[in-house]
């Protein structure tokens, strides 16, 4: 994990200031309404654990956790984004292992679902092959 780390290590160069990152949006904690004919976000409930981070960590955390397996998710969320550039896909691909450690270590601590940290290893294990 270290040497993936430190391969990426000037991907977050360009990220001049941090960023009010909320830290946990999925669907649950997201606002939209219907403006001409268009859903847009109108708000994020729950931000008890907002941070200020690099703008990609919020992204990243999304697509991680909140848009799992669902392709649909996936495309709707990189489409609202936009295009990641390479420098955002590496970046993306770090906050996600970050993220997946983080999601992992939570999972492991509470002894609630033993599963998902198997899922949370082979996450692991496919970030730090990709």
């Amino acid at each position: 994990m270290q040497e993936r780390v430190d391969q990426a290590d000037d991907i977050f160069d360009p990220c001049s200031t941090a960023v009010l990152c909320h830290n946990d949006v999925h669907e649950a904690n997201v606002v939209i309404t219907r403006r001409n004919d268009t859903w847009q976000i109108s708000g994020l409930l729950d931000v008890g654990g907002a941070i200020a981070a690099d703008p990609l960590y919020d992204v990243a955390r999304t697509n991680y956790w909140s848009t799992r397996g669902n392709r649909g998710k996936q495309q709707a969320l990189l489409d609202g984004y936009g295009r990641p550039t390479t420098r955002e896909q590496t970046g993306l691909a770090v906050h996600m292992l970050y993220h997946a450690l983080e999601l992992r270590n939570w999972f492991a601590i509470s002894k609630t679902d033993p599963a998902t940290v198997q899922q949370i290893d082979a996450d692991i294990d496919r970030l730090l092959s990709s």
